[in-house]
């Protein structure tokens, strides 16, 4: 496996603790990892950049106490992900 594996489980996971409708979390998500100059699937480190955008946006959504609770469980998902994958280092 290559560094930063790309996972469209690992975004449904993040769709998922987003809190949002699957109407809104999808394109929520893409437009976030856009403003960060990433794409779907994205890797972990991919969304963990974009989780300040991620946050900004859900707080259109959601009350700002639960913005901060949904985007804790997020980075402890995707800590565990970047943490736990190969890294390939060039030598």
């Amino acid at each position: 496996m290559t560094e930063g594996a790309r996972t469209p489980d690992l975004e449904a996971e993040i769709i998922r603790l987003c809190g949002l409708s699957q109407l809104l979390a999808p394109g929520l998500l893409r437009r976030a990892l856009a403003d960060v100059g990433a794409k779907t699937p994205a890797t972990a480190e991919e969304l963990l950049r974009a989780l300040p955008k991620i946050e900004a946006r859900m707080g259109a959504y959601l009350p700002r106490d639960e913005v901060r609770e949904r985007s804790a469980r997020m980075r402890a998902v995707l800590g565990k992900k970047e943490s736990g994958s190969p890294r390939v280092v060039n030598r």
